[in-house]
């Protein structure tokens, strides 16, 4: 993937898991509290996924970061949202 992806890609789920907000830290925290599970997610992320898929590796990410259940249903709209914004739609 070239750089210029690559940073697009981070910059959509950035602007997803920022309005997401799911531990309620923003906006006390700095703009970049969500930054390495963006990137995390960002690097997984390929062209073909489908919702349920980006959202599973969402679910992935958080619960690693965070140490508590996040599954489909609460990574959904997140999961949509970066779906929607990637493909234009």
């Amino acid at each position: 993937m070239m750089e210029k992806d690559s940073d697009r890609i981070f910059q959509i789920v950035k602007r997803n898991v920022d309005l997401w907000n799911p531990e309620s830290l923003l906006p006390h925290a700095p703009d970049d509290e969500y930054d390495i599970e963006s990137k995390k997610i960002a690097k997984q992320l390929r062209g073909y996924q489908t919702v349920e898929e980006l959202g599973e590796i969402i679910s992935r990410v958080f619960e690693e970061e965070f140490g508590e259940e996040y599954d489909m249903k609460r990574c959904r709209g997140v999961a949509e949202g970066i779906y929607r914004n990637w493909h234009g739609e």
